[in-house]
C-alpha cells in the first residue's frame, strides 16, 4: 500500500436532511449548510443554520438559507482582510500573542456584527419583494400575530448559525444560539471549542432575528495548524451522548481524509437514520477537514496493477458504512 502523510489539501463537505418529524407534519426543513473553499484552497470554510421550529418563524428556512449564504461569504471576505495587514498573525510563531489575541478578537466582532447586519438586510430586502400572501396573513390572523409585529419582520425568519474557518496556521468558529462545534486537533485530540450557553435549552435559543444578536455571539480561535472542524445542527449532536458525538467526530475525520466522496455519499445517507433513531428533528452538519495525502513513489506498470487492486481490497475494507459503525452512539 502506498505510505500515507499528512498533507496540506483541504476538503469541505455540507450534508442536510428534512427530520423525520417534519416529514410526519408535511413541515419544510428548516436546517441550511454549506461549505467553501477559497484562496487557492488554501482555506476552508463551513457554516450550518437551523431556523427556528416555532409557529411564527413561518420563513425560517429562509432565514437558515440566507445565513449560511451570507455568514460563508463574509467570513472569505474577513480572512483575506486580515491576511493582508497582519501577515504576522499566521506565522508559526506570535511575537505578542497575547496582544495578537484581543486584535483577532474584536476582528471576529466585528465579523459577527457584520454578519448581522447583511442579513438583516437581506431580510428586509426578501420580504420587500416577496410581501406576506393570502395564506401568510390568513396565518397571522389565527395565531394573532400583530401588524406591529409584522412591521419589524426579522423574528419569522430567525434562525441560528454556527461557522467556522481553517486554515494553515489559523482557525476560529463563531456561534449564536444552539448546536455544536467540533475541533479535530489531531487524531487524539478532539474537543468542543466554544462555550456553552448556559440560556439555551429546553426549547430557548438565541438567534440572529434578536435585536442584541451581537451579545449572543460566542467564539473560539487558535493560532495552529488543526486537522479540521465541523459544525452541526442541535438534530445531530442531541443525538448523541456527548463523548459518543466526539467519537462519531472522530470517525468521520478517518473517512474523510482518506475517501471524501465516497464518505459524504455515506454521511448524506446516515442522517436522515440520525434523525429518525435521534432528535427527529431536522440535520445539518458542515465541516472542513486535511487530506491524507500519498507519498511520491516510482513504480512499474505491474506494481501500479498490483497496488490498484490493493487499494481497492483496502478501501472496502475501511469504508464501511457509518451507519454500522455508529449505529450503537446515537440516544434511543
Amino acid at each position: 500500500m502506498v505510505g500515507l502523510q499528512e498533507g496540506l489539501m483541504l476538503i469541505k463537505f455540507a450534508v442536510k436532511a428534512q427530520g423525520i418529524s417534519h416529514v410526519e407534519k408535511g413541515a419544510p426543513c428548516q436546517d441550511a449548510a454549506i461549505a467553501h473553499l477559497g484562496l487557492d484552497n488554501t482555506v476552508g470554510v463551513a457554516c450550518v443554520a437551523d431556523g427556528h421550529g416555532g409557529e411564527k418563524y413561518f420563513r425560517s428556512a429562509r432565514g437558515a438559507e440566507l445565513a449560511v449564504n451570507i455568514a460563508s461569504k463574509s467570513i472569505l471576505d474577513f480572512f483575506g482582510t486580515i491576511l493582508s495587514e497582519k501577515a504576522d498573525y499566521f506565522s508559526q510563531k506570535v511575537d505578542n500573542e497575547e496582544a495578537s489575541k484581543g486584535e483577532i478578537l474584536s476582528k471576529l466582532k466585528q465579523l459577527e456584527g457584520n454578519i448581522i447586519y447583511n442579513w438583516r438586510k437581506a431580510v428586509a430586502d426578501d420580504f420587500a419583494k416577496d410581501p406576506l400572501n393570502e395564506t401568510e396573513l390568513e396565518f397571522c390572523n389565527e395565531k394573532n400575530i400583530t401588524i406591529d409585529e409584522l412591521e419589524k419582520p426579522m423574528f419569522i425568519y430567525g434562525t441560528t448559525l454556527l461557522a467556522g474557518l481553517v486554515s494553515d496556521n489559523f482557525w476560529f468558529t463563531i456561534q449564536i444560539g444552539d448546536g455544536l462545534c467540533v475541533l479535530v486537533e489531531n487524531e487524539e485530540n478532539i474537543k468542543v471549542p466554544i462555550q456553552e450557553d448556559e440560556r439555551l435549552g429546553f426549547g430557548k435559543t438565541t438567534s440572529l432575528s434578536e435585536s442584541d444578536a451581537i451579545k449572543s455571539f460566542r467564539e473560539s480561535f487558535g493560532f495552529c495548524k488543526i486537522q479540521g472542524l465541523t459544525l452541526a445542527t442541535d438534530g445531530i449532536s442531541d443525538s448523541f451522548e456527548p463523548e459518543k458525538y466526539l467519537q462519531f467526530n472522530k470517525e468521520l475525520f478517518d473517512k474523510f481524509s482518506r475517501f471524501p466522496e465516497k464518505a459524504e455519499r455515506e454521511l448524506q445517507e446516515f442522517i436522515p437514520i440520525i434523525s429518525e433513531r435521534g432528535s427527529r428533528d431536522d440535520v445539518s452538519m458542515a465541516g472542513i477537514f486535511r487530506m491524507i495525502e500519498s507519498k511520491p513513489k516510482e513504480t512499474t506498470i505491474e506494481n501500479d496493477s498490483k497496488e490498484m487492486k490493493n487499494e481497492e481490497q483496502v478501501e472496502k475494507q475501511e469504508i464501511v458504512m457509518v451507519e454500522e459503525r455508529s449505529k450503537i452512539d446515537i440516544k434511543v
